[in-house]
């Protein structure tokens, strides 16, 4: 909680805001995926698209 606090005045918003930062992650890693399945080209775009969320979301796993 002292994280948290460091952070923010509001740690229902923190807290929200980080699920929601997680459950949009998720869909995308579902996107990327089903796209790699397809077709080298497909993989490609996925890979780049990987890159792309890790470099936005670099303390995410």
């Amino acid at each position: 909680m002292a994280f948290i606090d460091d952070q923010t005045s509001n740690r229902t918003t923190y807290v929200l805001e980080a699920l929601e930062r997680e459950r949009r992650r998720r869909l995308a890693e579902a996107d990327i995926l089903a796209l790699a399945n397809t077709s080298a080209e497909a993989h490609v775009e996925a890979e780049a698209i990987t890159s792309g969320t890790r470099q936005a979301f670099p303390d995410i796993d």
